[in-house]
């Protein structure tokens, strides 16, 4: 069945929002394969029209942070694809203009959606860069993009655009979450740990977008150094998928979103393949993704991952974990479980024939399973399940992961670049495959396998990795870590991961740490940037383990 976007008054360079959404709540209708061909062209999306719809984004905005008159968890959405099955969606190099603060793409109970050749650009984005042009501990002149609008009001410095305004010196006595690079390598992205123009008394324009800054504590900055100042808070993402399966991304690039370029959660088979999110190159704020990359929670099947390009994460590259749901009441067959992190909460996530682990928090280990015969999502934070087990191996307290939502990962052939946080954090007892990928920047480490009970609750153990002819070059802490944060050891949390074939170029700490796991093999690897007899691999804990270097 063709799709014709004519039909909905869809055409290129007029506004688009409500003509898309005419479009999918008819292709809804329909469960024959469906083909939507774009003329190539600009279409516009204004959030004054956007879709509002209320639901939780893991790993976003937590509901007491929402301000007082916001409903938390709305969302407003430009192109919402909902109840629509069998798919395949051609922008043919086409570019979508977001005027506004809105999740730009959201794909919410549809099965076998395919969206390829598509730019999505956003007008006036809420980031903003400035470049030191000269610096002693008390003053800096600074300059300002040339693109960030901003104006003057009573004295005081604001960035404006559609749906936003932020004070120069807004959060300046936190602003930990922004960041900075130095003229050293300005590819090597940093947080700022303050907001850079905190402690300030006086700023003042002195010529077009020239100011300067005048401070009672002394400042470190560097003539050359860059700093890009954008709000904390993760109202909205780039591309959002709910509870959908078999979803495929080709060809999608996305210069800009207003915190995580894509969150996929309670969805089975995604991939992404040749996408780009990237700064637009003709932009002087060079910037993508205010968090994470890539987020995937509680996901199943095949996460795939293949030949495309990150660059400029706020947070981390990609994050792919579960959950660890506490007990919170233990009757028998029946118990409740919550949700125990203020940002991830709120969506369905447990299915009618799962499998549940009951893990023990302190240790991490696993200490029984138990089948779901009957699950309800009573609330935003709570899950009232039945259970096949008459007795639960643990009381309140005790933690449960649900491994049939532990998906295989892929991750292979991509360029990672100017990443603020960890390159890729994975937790999944799925096949780990994480192969042929360049680590080139990251300010935290390149690869990191962890599992928590007690501060993000992100789970579990892995059991079947592989990470095979990578380059890690230039990684702030460790170039893999695997640590696990249990608080007591009883035993291995982590077993069988394979790390060969890699070169690692490093600053900082070791190559490879490594504890309270088993099993591990290290072959074939290239170790450059320190001494011959320098101690590339740390270990704690690790039973079986051959290496092809000094460890310590």
């Amino acid at each position: 069945m063709v799709i014709y976007p004519e039909s909905f008054s869809i055409k290129p360079n007029i506004e688009a929002t409500v003509g898309f959404r005419n479009l999918f709540n008819t292709t809804s209708q329909t469960a024959v394969h469906k083909t939507l061909t774009l003329v190539k062209g600009n279409y516009v999306f204004c959030s004054k029209n956007a879709e509002e719809k209320v639901f939780c984004i893991s790993n976003t905005t937590a509901a007491v942070e929402y301000g007082e008159g916001e409903t938390p968890n709305k969302h407003k959405a430009s192109v919402v694809i909902e109840n629509v099955k069998d798919m395949e969606i051609d922008c043919c190099d086409s570019n979508f203009i977001m005027d506004g603060v809105m999740t730009n793409l959201v794909i919410r109970n549809c099965e076998k959606i395919k969206i390829k050749n598509l730019n999505i650009e956003t007008a006036n984005p809420n980031v903003h860069k400035i470049t030191v042009l000269k610096a002693s501990p008390f003053y800096i002149t600074f300059k300002i993009d040339d693109v960030s609008k901003y104006g003057e009001e009573n004295g005081e410095y604001f960035w404006y655009g559609t749906d936003y305004k932020m004070g120069f010196t807004q959060h300046k006595n936190r602003g930990w979450w922004m960041a900075t690079a130095k003229p050293s390598n300005l590819f090597h992205l940093t947080r700022c740990g303050n907001h850079p123009l905190s402690g300030s008394t006086v700023i003042k324009q002195v010529s077009d977008r020239t100011f300067t800054a005048r401070f009672i504590i002394p400042k470190d900055y560097e003539v050359g150094q860059v700093f890009y100042m954008y709000p904390r808070l993760r109202k909205e993402v780039g591309i959002f998928v709910e509870s959908s399966n078999n979803i495929e991304f080709e060809n999608v690039k996305q210069h800009y979103n207003n915190s995580i370029g894509f969150v996929a959660q309670n969805s089975e088979n995604i991939t992404l393949n040749n996408v780009e999110f990237t700064p637009n190159p003709d932009n002087e704020v060079d910037f993508a993704s205010v968090s994470d990359s890539l987020r995937f929670s509680m996901c199943r099947g095949k996460i795939r991952v293949l030949d495309s390009m990150f660059d400029t994460s706020g947070d981390d590259c990609c994050n792919l974990h579960g959950i660890h749901f506490k007990i919170v009441k233990n009757d028998r067959d029946k118990i409740t479980l919550k949700f125990c992190h203020h940002r991830n909460y709120g969506f369905e996530c447990i299915r009618e024939g799962d499998t549940l682990a009951f893990i023990d928090p302190k240790t991490l280990l696993e200490v029984g399973r138990s089948k779901v015969l009957h699950a309800t999502l009573r609330d935003d934070y709570y899950y009232d399940l039945v259970l096949s087990s008459y007795e639960s191996p643990l009381d309140v307290g005790g933690v449960v992961e649900n491994i049939s939502a532990c998906p295989d990962f892929e991750f292979n052939g991509n360029t990672l670049n100017r990443i603020m946080g960890v390159g890729v954090s994975v937790t999944t007892r799925g096949k780990i495959r994480i192969e042929n990928n360049r680590f080139l920047n990251t300010g935290e480490d390149g690869i990191k396998i962890s599992d928590d009970a007690s501060t993000h609750y992100e789970s579990g153990f892995v059991k079947d990795v592989v990470i095979s002819r990578n380059a890690f070059m230039n990684c702030e802490e460790n170039a893999i870590l695997i640590k696990p944060e249990n608080k007591k050891f009883a035993g291995p949390v982590h077993n069988n991961i394979v790390i060969e074939n890699n070169l690692f170029i490093i600053n900082n700490i070791y190559a490879v740490n490594i504890s309270d796991s088993a099993n591990i093999l290290l072959r074939d690897n290239v170790y450059k940037g320190k001494p011959a007899n320098y101690r590339w691999v740390n270990t704690k804990n690790v039973v079986n383990i051959t290496t092809d270097c000094p460890q310590k």
